[in-house]
């Protein structure tokens, strides 16, 4: 990240959330490699590997990794931006990150501990029994996948996330949704929708605010840049 311009390749969940940091990156005027992750450790971890193995000789300096997370404390509210300074137990890179929290100056950014879960979760209680077991304020599903094998490369990370659901609501539980390639099965979701109509209002409106703010900050952090 030379001239602290922002990192050179962005990382994020596929499906919506890939095409807001897009439409971000369009209106930056900006060409940036975006790649569209699976959901899930494990996917996300054979993707991560695949992607090595093909960037032998020409891997970043440098990579973001961005979506949506669930909050786990009653702080972070739906549509607040955060900067993870770890997942788990492995830390983003440091320099990295302060270099983004300074590029977002113009946006209220927190700077949060992260938890990338194995399963969806889906309920108030469950959200603030990881919050204590694990000290983490915000979680996502894809962040140590990431995190552990790109450092072990070298590669500097940071982990930049807007909050879509909030730690005081239930909400239907898409883990059953989520085939084993890490892809959302529509017919599945929306029966599950089906069976739980408030709380899928309630994610679906979340879900549209957060990727609202994350068209927004992957604006307002490329804006200015010269292309990677």
């Amino acid at each position: 990240m030379t001239n602290n311009n922002p990192p050179e390749v962005i990382f994020v969940p596929q499906g919506s959330e890939y095409q807001a940091v897009m439409r971000g990156l369009r209106q930056a005027g900006v060409h940036c490699p975006v790649y569209a992750l699976p959901i899930g450790i494990k996917p996300t971890q054979k993707f991560v590997k695949a992607w090595l193995e093909s960037k032998t000789n020409s891997a970043p300096r440098s990579l973001l990794l961005t979506g949506l997370c669930g909050s786990l404390k009653p702080q972070y509210k739906v549509g607040d931006v955060v900067l993870c300074d770890r997942a788990n137990q492995t830390p983003c890179d440091p320099d990295l990150t302060t270099k983004l929290s300074d590029r977002l100056q113009s946006l209220s950014v927190a700077r949060v501990n992260g938890y990338t879960s194995d399963r969806f979760l889906a309920t108030a209680t469950a959200k603030q029994q990881y919050s204590q077991q694990y000290n983490a304020d915000v979680v996502d599903m894809e962040g140590i996948a990431v995190l552990e094998l790109l450092q072990q490369a070298g590669i500097k990370v940071a982990m930049l996330r807007v909050v879509s659901d909030d730690a005081t609501h239930d909400l239907p539980d898409l883990g059953a949704t989520i085939n084993s390639q890490g892809q959302i099965q529509p017919i599945s979701l929306a029966l599950t929708f089906l069976r739980q109509p408030l709380g899928a209002a309630r994610l679906i409106q979340g879900a549209l605010r957060g990727l609202k703010v994350l068209q927004e900050v992957t604006l307002c952090l490329y804006s200015g840049s010269d292309s990677p």
